[in-house]
């Protein structure tokens, strides 16, 4: 009646992330004139300019125990209790130019600890399916993030020469705590009905301290007026604490209810229909680059989500249909901005509405073959913004994708099986900011992917050649036109074709 399972992982990353280019500059007076060379060739889109060399090592472990209980009568209780740690480090060259216009390494460490409580079970001869549960979650966080900023103005302006540093870090507790309840309850042997609901408290206390360096040799005026300081401060070497262990902290609560009705014609067709709120905690910006009485904060939004569809399964479940139509509407939406106070911060924007849908294929037309494919649309746009974005599309919010995979297994007797597999996947154009501005979009673009998995019959041994982005598709994952805050636009490069071989063991 009482069953333990344990769980321990383990990872350690190292790696060199992608770079950064630099697409445009409007140069501040701490610039370089040369700086404006490393401006990204269209023809040569994977030459980079940089000052430092991307890397990342980030190094996780966790456990986890999970204890389940037979209560009998139709009912469980599980209690359900985790830890992990993250010990991260990062260098980044954003600028994507061979100064040092804003070089940064990031130390992070983090842990976690969360514990949950749920009895489920049935009731009334099996027509209610409930679960009812209790949840805590804790988390410290602590980042110190370097700069190295405004090249010196009197060292000729050589590439990788000696600069200005803001240290800038952040200690932040978080704790939240959740009660929830969701009940499923068989009004017919085809029509059921949902309602759930779940409430939250969250509480974040921060300490946040910056200090600048600005060297003998001095800096440009630019960048000493555009971070407050006084003309008086030119020409020396001084150690400047902007803001020295500003405290703060902030509690948010908030009710989200679900429900939701399906019928099921028991003969391969499900109906369903959900109304749902989601809830998103506010928090603080620990970036300050200006003196400021405490840490600012940001509030929580919501989401009012509604979605209907139906599943679909045909041909001995051979061939599946799905597809959902939904409408979602955003209160106070948190977005990333630009701020001269704070350089980049979330702040709530307003509001935004989607609305869209989905439709999936998946088929088994005969042994060994699978067929997937999907197409989606949404519409997105703010509204009622506190900022000149009111009709523009959400970030990372394309309006059209559509993919598809097909995998073969070929059976080889005793040796094995072999999987060829091709996969293709399209999106339309992408903004990376609420601006929707020029430098901070991704234009409508697919990738092609392709393997060969070779496993062998008892399933224990496999190996794998794979092709990716194989007709080297050039694009960018992010950017962001900084040209009125930072004086650069640049964005983050995607991946090239690449090949490689990996092989994995089974025990």
């Amino acid at each position: 009646t009482i069953q333990i399972d344990l769980t321990a992982d383990y990872s350690k990353d190292t790696s060199n992330p992608v770079p950064s280019v630099l697409l445009a500059i409007a140069p501040l007076p701490f610039f370089p004139p040369a700086a404006a060379a490393d401006i990204q060739d269209p023809n040569d889109f994977y030459r980079v300019n940089a000052s430092n060399l991307p890397f990342a090592r980030n190094e996780v472990f966790g456990f986890s125990g999970t204890v389940t209980i037979d209560l009998g009568e139709n009912a469980t209780f599980k209690s359900i209790t985790a830890y992990r740690n993250l010990d991260g480090f990062s260098t980044s060259d954003p600028d994507g130019t061979r100064f040092r216009l804003y070089d940064q390494n990031t130390d992070t460490d983090q842990n976690q600890f969360s514990q949950e409580l749920q009895i489920a079970g049935n009731a009334f001869n099996d027509r209610l399916e409930y679960l009812l549960g209790a949840f805590y979650f804790r988390e410290r966080a602590v980042q110190a993030l370097r700069l190295c900023f405004a090249p010196i103005s009197n060292s000729t302006f050589v590439p990788f020469g000696p600069c200005n540093t803001w240290t800038q870090g952040n200690n932040q507790k978080t704790e939240s705590y959740a009660i929830f309840g969701q009940g499923r309850y068989n009004l017919t042997e085809r029509f059921s009905v949902t309602l759930g609901g779940r409430y939250t408290w969250d509480e974040k206390d921060i300490v946040s301290t910056q200090f600048f360096d600005f060297r003998q040799d001095a800096v440009g005026p630019g960048a000493v007026f555009g971070f407050g300081f006084p003309p008086a401060l030119l020409g020396q070497r001084i150690v400047v604490p902007i803001v020295s262990n500003l405290p703060d902290s902030a509690s948010f609560k908030r009710f989200t209810p679900k429900v939701g009705v399906e019928y099921n014609n028991q003969n391969g067709l499900l109906l369903f229909a959900s109304y749902s709120k989601g809830f998103r905690a506010g928090g603080f910006n620990g970036r300050l680059i200006r003196p400021q009485a405490n840490v600012p904060s940001y509030a929580p939004d919501t989401n009012d989500a509604y979605e209907a569809g139906f599943k679909s399964e045909f041909l001995d479940n051979r061939l599946r249909l799905n597809g959902t139509v939904f409408f979602q509407e955003y209160k106070g939406i948190q977005q990333t901005i630009a701020d001269p106070a704070i350089q980049f911060r979330v702040a709530n924007a307003g509001d935004a509405r989607l609305y869209g849908f989905e439709l999936e294929l998946n088929a088994a037309p005969v042994q060994g073959l699978r067929i997937d494919a999907a197409v989606g649309y949404t519409h997105s746009e703010f509204r009622n913004t506190i900022l000149p974005i009111a009709g523009n599309r959400l970030p990372f919010a394309p309006e059209w994708t559509a993919s598809i995979s097909v995998d073969y297994a070929i059976p080889l007797g005793t040796a094995g099986t072999l999987t060829p597999h091709v996969d293709y996947r399209y999106q339309s154009r992408v903004f990376f900011s609420p601006f929707n501005l020029p430098f901070e979009q991704q234009g409508g673009f697919g990738q092609a992917n392709g393997r060969v998995t070779w496993q062998d019959s008892t399933k224990r041994y496999s190996l794998s050649v794979y092709g990716l982005n194989l007709t080297d598709e050039e694009f960018y994952t992010f950017g962001q036109n900084a040209l009125g805050a930072q004086g650069v636009a640049y964005s983050y490069l995607g991946r090239p074709r690449e090949f490689g071989i990996t092989a994995g063991v089974s025990f």
